[in-house]
């Protein structure tokens, strides 16, 4: 099941020396909700998700990026694009490692107000192409 994805994100001011607590979290999440290509995520049949509220949404928020961002690496290393160097095996594999750690620690630090396993449709990268795969991975990692 997919949902109907409509996110927007302007550019942040720039800021110098400490970011407060709730500038930093604001921002993280305005960022992070400009996920591009269709890598929306659904649970069950509702197509929505409740988060939680205040730093339980936050955190839940972020294990949803996280898992997204370590559903693509497993699936990008699972089925390599043809004529993957072997440096960016190793730095593609390295990144799906860090993410899946990410995932798990936002999993573990939210125990039972943690989201349930999301799907998330990939429909719009091809995978087979390098230019894809590396847009996507550079549009994740520049988001996140």
């Amino acid at each position: 099941m997919k949902t109907n994805c409509k996110l927007s994100i302007g550019p942040a001011p720039p800021r110098e020396g400490i970011v407060p607590r709730r500038s930093f979290l604001k921002a993280f999440a305005i960022g992070a909700a400009a996920l591009p290509l269709g890598s929306c995520a659904t649970m069950g049949g509702s197509g929505s998700i409740n988060l939680g509220s205040g730093d339980t949404g936050i955190m839940n928020y972020a294990l949803a990026l996280e898992g997204l961002e370590a559903e693509f690496y497993s699936m990008v290393m699972a089925r390599p694009y043809a004529g993957m160097s072997s440096e960016e095996n190793h730095v593609l594999r390295d990144i799906r490692d860090h993410e899946i750690v990410h995932r798990e620690f936002f999993r573990a630090a939210l125990g039972a107000k943690a989201i349930p396993k999301l799907e998330y449709n990939f429909s719009k990268v091809n995978f087979n192409d390098r230019t894809s795969v590396l847009t996507t991975a550079m549009t994740f990692e520049d988001l996140g």
